[in-house]
């Protein structure tokens, strides 16, 4: 046998080479096209929607954006979340006042985030040595890949139903058309590009890939504290999914510092602003209720029911709360389950992971002013939805009874979006659902009277303003909307 041959021969128990069909690129790069298409389509209609609640003191009101232009301005701001004022003064500049420009940049972030997240599913799903895009190592822990699977199978169509379900949910469309949610897009902006980079930084040994890494994780760092799990995230990705032998090293020289730097950071941030916590709570308690929040979290994503700008919460009196334990005992289950499962299900642990770490921030131990916001899930809600890609590929690929059925549940979702942005579209549809759905919590009374003050409706406003009051007494807003209203 000549050299040439035996340089040709494949070396006993290496990976077979797998030529891919020549339709594949076009296929992966088509669906990613949909999935970002699909996001720009049924977002269409929030670009005239009016400013609400937030909205009023982060744009209307803010003082860095008196002046266009004004950066330095907009810089000092807000410390803890400089990039989301930078992102204010870039639309007050080019848009003025208008909402409309605002609403535009919220869905350009969205496409944004959902190409990114398509791009990150079809470069961690399904993957194996032969198919990896990255010179190196392969995420080896992958559950796809196996040597005699069917060839033929994609996981390209899971991460598009995956991209696709995120792009037109109802729930993420409470940070999409919400201005004052801004701070929630850039996070996962700046959290997907920071994992691809990580990723990428890992296989192929790259130092760029590193440094790119690190700065994209400070910008979505900056953005929202919903990003401070992400040294965690990353570490579960090295050590589970690619299992790299040098993951201990980066733990001790990477991952142990910047969590350090985060919570260091975070607690003086917390020291120095004070807990808005009404009524007020200790840590304990917050931990039992938002326990019970994680899981109407969960709840959300499956069935969009029941959606509100305002929220109504179970306020824990007892620590021996028997529903608010139970919750905490099978959130504490789920996560020792993904790190029990973390060698068969590597991706389903990592994105559980991924799920309660862009939670874990405003849903555990620190109270925070709402103990409810839709637009929290939208950092954390990809984490489940690359789980479910990861073990359902196979049967979306080759079955196409299935694709049909999932683009079904993909036109509902959007009918249900386009809806919510109608609602929107309607601050006072809006808080009247609010006050029908948390008659309970302050907020809702307060901008619904609020809004009423302002058009002059005060008689009506006044009965808001008194729940407000009944609801939390030091409200120094409740009592001045009270007397103007006399």
């Amino acid at each position: 046998m000549s050299s040439a041959a035996n340089r040709r021969r494949r070396r006993p128990g290496s990976p077979k080479r797998i030529k891919k069909p020549s339709w594949a690129g076009a296929l992966r790069a088509a669906l990613g096209l949909l999935a970002c298409a699909l996001a720009a389509l049924v977002y269409q209609n929030s670009f005239d929607n009016p400013f609400v609640f937030d909205d009023r003191e982060t744009v209307l009101l803010n003082p860095a954006l008196i002046a266009p232009w004004d950066w330095s301005a907009a810089a000092i701001q807000n410390i803890a979340r400089p990039i989301v004022t930078l992102s204010y003064a870039f639309d007050r500049g080019f848009w003025g006042f208008s909402s409309f420009g605002f609403h535009v940049t919220n869905v350009v972030l969205h496409i944004v985030v959902v190409g990114l997240f398509y791009g990150w599913c079809t470069r961690v799903v399904g993957s194996d040595p032969a198919r990896t895009g990255v010179k190196g190592r392969a995420d080896r822990g992958q559950t796809g890949g196996r040597r005699g699977s069917d060839t033929s199978l994609t996981p390209d169509w899971a991460a598009f139903f995956a991209a696709a379900i995120f792009a037109l949910h109802p729930v993420m469309s409470a940070a999409v058309g919400y201005v004052s949610a801004r701070s929630e897009l850039l996070a996962a902006a700046g959290f997907l590009a920071s994992l691809t980079f990580a990723r990428r930084a890992i296989v192929a040994r790259s130092r760029t890939a590193a440094i790119l890494a690190g700065i994209f994780g400070a910008l979505a760092i900056g953005s929202s504290s919903s990003a401070a799990a992400l040294p965690i995230v990353v570490l579960a990705y090295d050590a589970w999914v690619l299992r790299d032998p040098r993951w201990p090293v980066r733990l001790a020289r990477v991952y142990a510092p910047a969590t350090l730097a985060i919570v260091s950071i975070a607690a003086w941030h917390v020291s120095g602003a004070g807990i808005d916590a009404v009524p007020d709570r200790g840590p304990v308690a917050n931990l039992l209720m938002e326990s019970r929040v994680l899981w109407r979290y969960v709840m959300l994503l499956v069935v969009p029911r029941g959606q509100s700008l305002v929220h109504d919460v179970h306020w824990v009196t007892s620590v021996f709360d028997p529903v608010s334990l139970a919750a905490l005992a099978a959130s504490a289950a789920a996560v020792a389950a993904a790190i029990w499962n973390r060698k068969r299900y590597p991706l389903v642990a990592f994105g559980i992971i991924w799920f309660i770490g862009g939670l874990a921030a405003t849903t555990s131990f620190l109270p925070v002013r709402d103990a409810m916001a839709e637009h929290r899930l939208y950092l954390a809600s990809p984490g489940l939805l690359l789980a479910a890609a990861s073990v359902t590929w196979r049967p979306v690929s080759g079955r196409r009874a299935l694709r049909i059925v999932l683009t079904a549940v993909l036109a509902l979702l959007a009918t249900q979006t386009y809806r919510r942005n109608q609602l929107w579209s309607n601050p006072m549809e809006v808080w009247e659902q609010s006050v029908r759905r948390a008659p309970n919590a302050w907020q809702s009374h307060w901008g619904y009277g609020e809004l009423l003050r302002e058009i002059g409706q005060c008689d009506r406003a006044r009965s808001e303003y008194a729940s407000v009051l009944r609801l939390y007494p030091d409200h120094a807003g409740g009592r001045a909307g009270l007397d103007a209203c006399r």
